[in-house]
């Protein structure tokens, strides 16, 4: 006898069926596991709580009024100088300083 037993088992005695179901289950759980994480990681940490809700939302009205308020300013500014003085004066100016 060369003292090798049936019983023995061995990943090289596996068939390549048994093989591939036990890689399967394993990248499977893996891949569970790291579904598990990003969903743990996106709640605790990403998703904004019910108050920063609150600061992103004041956060986003100070930034639109304040847009709108630049934007109002600019044109009067532009308007009253084009007024007072040809716009062709004005662009010849701005070009030249």
């Amino acid at each position: 006898m060369s003292g090798i037993t049936v019983n023995e088992a061995c990943d090289d005695c596996l068939t390549s069926a048994q093989h591939l179901n036990s890689t399967e289950i394993h990248s499977r759980s893996h891949v569970d596991e790291d579904d598990e994480l990003l969903k743990y990681i996106w709640r605790e940490y990403l998703h904004p709580k019910q108050y920063e809700w609150v600061l992103i939302a004041g956060y986003i009205i100070v930034f639109l009024v304040s847009l709108v308020g630049n934007t109002l300013g600019l044109s009067i500014a532009l308007a009253t100088l084009f007024c007072a003085r040809g716009a062709f004066t004005y662009l010849a100016d701005a070009f030249i300083q």
